[in-house]
């Protein structure tokens, strides 16, 4: 049995996480699913699917550790503007803008969050929260399922106040 708990090097190496939100937010974006599916169905109306260009759009980050640091190194590649909420960070680059969470989710393009399950952080992004995310705004969660009240994100993806989801978890 391998286990890379302690080592610390390692893990700050590792980058499938950070790269499977990227694709994932680049999914969502693009909206490539739909245009997919337009294209197996014969389709080829490229309008249909303009996509959002990520240059100068802000990211906010949920979540600064391992993972959340490499999303904003990323984000930073594509010209991005990047808002950070981690209560338990006080040292981040000098591109990311440390903020509260209110203000992250009314003001970001795109939501991403990378926190630990705890007590304290099941359900974090409750109803009250999920309505305060900006108007046609992408949300990605590659952490836990529990972090999310599912039922206020299917509620504002079916009403159209945020454009899409990406989710490797449930």
């Amino acid at each position: 049995l391998l286990t890379l708990k302690g080592q610390v090097e390692v893990l700050n190496s590792l980058t499938p996480a950070a790269e499977l939100t990227w694709a994932l937010i680049m999914s969502c974006a693009r909206h490539l699913r739909a245009a997919y599916r337009h294209v197996e169905d014969k389709g080829w109306e490229r309008t249909q699917f303009p996509g959002l260009m990520l240059k100068e759009k802000t990211i906010g980050i949920i979540g600064f550790g391992r993972i959340g640091s490499w999303i904003a190194r990323y984000a930073n590649a594509f010209d991005m503007k990047i808002l950070c909420y981690d209560p338990s960070t006080t040292r981040v680059e000098d591109y990311v803008e440390m903020t509260s969470l209110e203000y992250l989710v009314s003001s970001s393009d795109i939501i991403s969050i990378h926190v630990h399950l705890t007590n304290d952080t099941k359900g974090m992004l409750n109803k009250t929260i999920i309505s305060q995310f900006k108007k046609g705004s992408i949300f990605v969660n590659t952490s836990r399922g529990e972090l999310t009240d599912e039922n206020a994100l299917v509620n504002a993806l079916e009403s159209g106040s945020i454009q899409s989801v990406g989710l490797d978890v449930l």
